[in-house]
């Protein structure tokens, strides 16, 4: 068994050191999302790198989305990582971003390959409706207005209630789920500077969180969570009641058929 994991490893330093990828970079557009999507001329640098990578964001509230296709000199492929923030300003502003990161190093410009084949899941979600999201987490999270909150409490992570504001500074309360981890911390914050309020959702297949700002009294508990949760799971931002937003599996089973498939042929 050592003598072929041996030859696996000579035979992939072979074949990554034979071969030389090539990915466009420098590369960066923003369009609006009636536009369909398409890969400018004007991307056409190009670069000898280690991995190729692509960020695509959606800004909701704006109607645009923006591309990035770039080159990386080093060849370790994290799995892909994407990003959901909705932002409830106080002003009464609802703002929601999709944001959406993959590397890969399989064939030349497989970046590229990636954000076209990319299209259907990603920007399908322009449908979004992010007021009626965002109308319908307000009430959750917000107090109104007029409220005062000199008087906030929020849960911490032992679900006990503590005063979070103080005289002088005005409070926001905390939670953040820790789902891969399976770790839930709750606190409040006072810190003398701005806060906003929103809701966080980050996947990156191996780790994955959900968390959210408020501040609304005891807005950081465990029904609030579960509700917001169903909000995201019921407009199709996430993709299980759990706040997922990846595939977990896909990256971790998309390497381990490789290795077998490579394997297979040694010994075929």
């Amino acid at each position: 068994m050592s003598i072929l994991r041996s030859f696996l490893n000579i035979l992939l330093f072979l074949i990554s050191s034979s071969y030389t990828l090539r990915c466009t970079t420098n590369c960066y557009y923003k369009l609006n999302l009636t536009t369909p999507f398409y890969i400018p001329d004007s991307c056409n640098q190009t670069a000898s790198a280690g991995r190729c990578e692509v960020d695509i964001t959606v800004w909701h509230e704006s109607n645009e989305y923006t591309v990035a296709l770039k080159s990386d000199s080093s060849d370790y492929i994290m799995d892909d990582r994407r990003h959901v923030i909705l932002q409830l300003a106080d002003d009464g502003s609802i703002y929601l971003s999709y944001s959406s990161h993959h590397e890969c190093k399989i064939k030349d410009d497989c970046a590229r390959e990636f954000a076209k084949s990319s299209e259907s899941e990603i920007f399908s979600r322009p449908r979004l409706d992010y007021r009626s999201i965002g109308n319908e987490v307000k009430p959750l999270l917000l107090a109104r207005l007029s409220t005062d909150n000199t008087d906030l409490v929020c849960f911490n992570s032992e679900e006990n209630v503590r005063q979070c504001s103080i005289a002088t500074r005005q409070g926001i309360c905390e939670v953040s789920d820790y789902i891969t981890r399976g770790k839930i911390i709750r606190s409040c914050n006072n810190e003398n500077y701005i806060t906003q309020n929103y809701v966080s959702m980050y996947d990156s297949g191996r780790f994955a969180t959900f968390d959210f700002k408020c501040n609304r009294s005891l807005c950081n508990g465990r029904m609030t969570m579960e509700a917001v949760k169903k909000i995201m799971y019921k407009y199709n931002v996430t993709k299980t009641i759990e706040g997922r937003l990846n595939n977990s599996l896909r990256s971790t089973l998309s390497s381990t058929l490789l290795m077998l498939f490579i394997v297979s042929l040694l010994l075929s």
